[in-house]
């Protein structure tokens, strides 16, 4: 049993990874604490940029660990397949044939974990890599559960058994005792989204993320513990992180953007933090979609050309003038539906509906001009 030895060898390896990369992990949220509290801006710095190295070598420990144990899991898994017992074809009953079904069923497993494996060493982000590869560790778990159920039934029939189970390796490697129902549904045991929470430098405690309708995107930064502090992604806010079942990690995502011209920006700045795995993602009506298909969704008209410019101006951090198209023009605006300082029965003369609160500016001879949102989004100039 050379093979089961160094499995459990292998095992205790990345059970010690997961220990140093805890222990990192306290060091990223001390490091982020200091550079909080550090008046002095070059080494504040320095002081964050050490913690995201540190985050960054946390995560390489992370995967390694997976690694290994899909490696060990498999071994198992390749194991308990060879010490399968034959049954007496005579013998067969219900029972035998249900534990047939789990090896079935296991196998099932084993080639999906495999499946996703491959997935996961095709895929360009580190981040998006290590889910994968958590999947498919779930997978394979599963799968060696399975066999450990069919190992139960036959323990309690040995005269339907042909050959000798070897029980004490069974039971020294035997990773969960329980049995699975056959009828057990287990397309969920994969790394299973959870729920969404956000917040920011302005709101710094996490809530329920609210799905916004249309197209939004935002920079997927990577995989970490614990929460993020907001102010290291300056004008690139909110945060929003995604939890996922049984897993102490959160996958984190910051910015939030209709426009792609801002995310892009909102990318650049946080790739220039050292966060170089980041990368665009894009929301649909609240579902998660690659950039492409988010692209593809835009309607480029003059209200998302507004609101590109007003989007771009916040992540710089500078100060956005709806009236940039014409400085010169002193024009005078009223916005909402209530004129004040006025008596009596007014006329006004609709001009039109625009996307662009700056078509006013056209109308350089009228005075005063009142906008008015309406529910389709488009604003009526009088």
């Amino acid at each position: 049993m050379n093979t089961i030895v160094e499995a459990n060898r292998q095992n205790q390896v990345a059970n010690d990874l997961l220990k140093q990369v805890d222990a990192d992990y306290m060091i990223v949220d001390s490091l982020n604490y200091m550079a909080d509290r550090t008046e002095d801006f070059y080494q504040r710095d320095q002081i964050r940029t050490s913690a995201i190295e540190k985050e960054q070598n946390a995560f390489y420990k992370l995967t390694r660990a997976t690694n290994i144990y899909l490696n060990v899991n498999e071994a198992r898994y390749k194991v308990y397949e060879k010490h399968y017992p034959k049954i007496d074809p005579n013998k067969q009953n219900e029972d035998t044939k249900r534990g047939e079904r789990f090896q079935e069923e296991a196998k099932d497993y084993y080639t999906k974990a495999k499946s996703e494996v491959a997935t996961a060493n095709k895929l360009m982000y580190k981040s998006e890599q290590y889910l994968k590869l958590m999947g498919a560790n779930d997978l394979l778990l599963y799968a060696l559960q399975l066999q450990e159920s069919a190992y139960g039934i036959y323990f309690n029939m040995p005269e339907a058994i042909s050959t000798v189970i070897d029980t004490s390796f069974v039971a020294d490697n035997t990773i969960n005792n329980s049995n699975v129902s056959a009828n057990e549904n287990t397309s969920d045991l994969s790394w299973s989204f959870l729920s969404r929470y956000t917040y920011s430098k302005e709101k710094p405690k996490p809530v329920r993320y609210k799905n916004k309708k249309g197209v939004v995107f935002l920079v997927q930064v990577g995989i970490f513990k614990g929460l993020l502090p907001p102010a290291k992604f300056g004008e690139v806010q909110p945060l929003v992180f995604d939890k996922f079942v049984k897993n102490p990690y959160r996958r984190y995502l910051v910015g939030e953007y209709k426009t792609y011209e801002a995310a892009e920006l909102a990318l650049a700045k946080v790739k220039s933090l050292g966060y170089t795995d980041a990368y665009l993602i894009s929301l649909v009506d609240g579902n998660r979609n690659n950039l492409a298909y988010g692209q593809s969704m835009l309607a480029k008209d003059e209200h998302y050309a507004y609101l590109s410019r007003m989007e771009t101006a916040k992540v710089k951090g500078e100060k956005f003038s709806e009236n940039k198209a014409n400085t010169n023009s002193q024009a005078d605006y009223t916005t909402g539906g209530n004129v004040t300082n006025t008596k009596g029965l007014l006329y006004f003369v609709q001009l039109g509906m625009y996307s662009n609160p700056d078509a006013g500016n056209q109308f350089s001879s009228l005075r005063p001009i009142l906008l008015k949102k309406c529910r389709v989004k488009e604003l009526v100039i009088c």
